[in-house]
């Protein structure tokens, strides 16, 4: 099967995701662990399931080939990231979502006022919208409820590449 054949769902995405929660934040970090050297921040936790699952960024290099998401990384970034930055390199890599927001869709959001976080959406067992994210405010990566509050801070939404023809079919509860 050719690597173009091969299908990545947004449940594949999750899954991924699900298995750095615990793994302690750590600014630039890109290791997925518990407390033995592991560390990630909320661009870590985006690359490191990009890496493990082997997503592609939109760009193409010049033979027509999309890079892989990784190579995209650039861990050279304050303790507060630039913003205007960070929205550029996501407007680049990633596809901006116009519309209703879909399992895996990486969530831009508000910290401390200004858009510098990142994380995925993800679905909780009674089917409401979830966060999965590095959050330094609890030290780890963690998912929770996306509630009213969090929502609130969602101030755009991409999708994968290789999720961008998948269409929108889950439907979590408002929260």
């Amino acid at each position: 099967m050719s690597e173009a054949a091969v299908a990545i769902r947004p449940e594949a995405v999750i899954a991924e995701a699900r298995c750095w929660i615990g793994t302690r934040f750590h600014h630039q970090g890109r290791l997925k662990g518990g407390v033995s050297g592991g560390g990630c921040d909320c661009l870590g936790l985006l690359i490191g399931v990009a890496s493990a699952l082997q997503l592609k960024s939109r760009v193409r290099d010049v033979s027509g080939a999309q890079l892989p998401l990784v190579a995209c990384d650039g861990a050279d970034y304050g303790m507060i990231p630039d913003s205007a930055r960070l929205l550029e390199g996501l407007q680049s890599h990633l596809f901006w979502v116009d519309g209703e927001m879909g399992l895996a869709d990486v969530l831009l959001m508000n910290i401390d006022g200004a858009p510098q976080h990142l994380g995925l959406a993800s679905q909780l067992q009674d089917g409401a919208w979830g966060v999965i994210h590095a959050y330094a405010g609890a030290g780890k990566v963690v998912e929770h409820r996306l509630d009213r509050g969090w929502r609130r801070r969602v101030t755009a939404v991409f999708r994968i590449a290789d999720l961008a023809g998948i269409p929108v079919e889950n439907s979590a509860a408002a929260g």
